[in-house]
């Protein structure tokens, strides 16, 4: 203990440099999680939905969904 710099003690006890940018996200890794399920289960319907020969309209979001599921999975987090 003697052998820590004053700067890394805080009420005597031994501080951790913490990397906030390396802690993980829960609120993040869940939100991907549920983007997964999601996708899931519209591959799922859309196959459903070409099987019964129903025709659906283009998706326009699923460009800017794409986006940002891109974001979240490079680390972007909320």
């Amino acid at each position: 203990m003697k052998a820590l710099a004053s700067c890394c003690l805080a009420a005597g006890k031994p501080v951790v440099d913490l990397e906030h940018g390396k802690l993980p996200d829960p609120v993040a890794e869940v939100i991907r999680i549920v983007i997964g399920e999601q996708e899931k289960l519209g591959d799922r319907l859309r196959k459903l939905e070409s099987l019964s020969g129903i025709v659906t309209p283009e998706d326009r979001f699923e460009e800017r969904v794409r986006d940002i599921v891109k974001g979240f999975s490079q680390g972007g987090g909320i």
